[in-house]
């Protein structure tokens, strides 16, 4: 693995770097702007748990994702 970081890492990097687009060309938007952005800071944040090999931090920050289904998810299921 030397330099490459972990595809579950880069995961959740693309899903910050996305969130973060949207926040940027919501317009005058403010609330998907700043749904978007503390969206962008939790992926970000889960990405760096990972680097640092922080599984309870992982965990921690996973938790509701878990949760998550796509039947309970608007429009997913």
């Amino acid at each position: 693995m030397a330099g490459n970081p972990p595809r579950t890492q880069l995961f959740y990097r693309r899903w910050s770097s996305r969130a973060a687009e949207i926040a940027l060309h919501t317009g005058n938007d403010d609330k998907m702007q700043a749904r978007c952005a503390h969206s962008a800071t939790m992926w970000s944040q889960i990405a760096d748990a990972i680097e640092a090999g922080d599984n309870d931090r992982f965990r921690l920050l996973t938790t509701n994702l878990a949760c998550l289904a796509p039947e309970d998810l608007p429009g997913w299921g």
